[in-house]
């Protein structure tokens, strides 16, 4: 079977989500480009199946893979993540104030919260 250009070219862009996340200047922003990667790699997973569901071959490897996607946490996670925002009204986000401490080896310990 010829191979598809379309799920790479969705893993791509998921690609620029995460670099755009990294350079983001907002938390707004961040979420954005979360939310839209979220749902390009699910936009992978999605077209692969739709081109490759032609195969006879198709059948040997989808089981494994379909597995791996829900007792895999990384995958679980974001499979459900990008479910709940499609799927729900619900924020899929949260936002809660920052904060860092340092504790000293001896003495006094230092926190700074925002």
């Amino acid at each position: 079977m010829k191979s598809s250009e379309q799920p790479r070219i969705e893993l791509e862009q998921a690609k620029t989500c995460v670099e755009e996340m990294r350079i983001s200047k907002s938390l707004d922003e961040f979420e954005e480009y979360w939310k839209t990667l979220l749902h390009r790699l699910e936009r992978v997973w999605n077209k692969t199946l739709n081109h490759y569901s032609k195969s006879p071959k198709w059948n040997g490897w989808k089981s494994k893979y379909d597995q791996l996607r829900k007792k895999d946490p990384l995958l679980s996670y974001l499979i459900n993540a990008r479910g709940a925002d499609e799927h729900t009204v619900n924020e899929i986000v949260s936002r809660e104030p920052g904060g860092i401490g340092i504790n000293a080896a001896e003495g006094n310990s230092f926190s700074l919260r925002k």
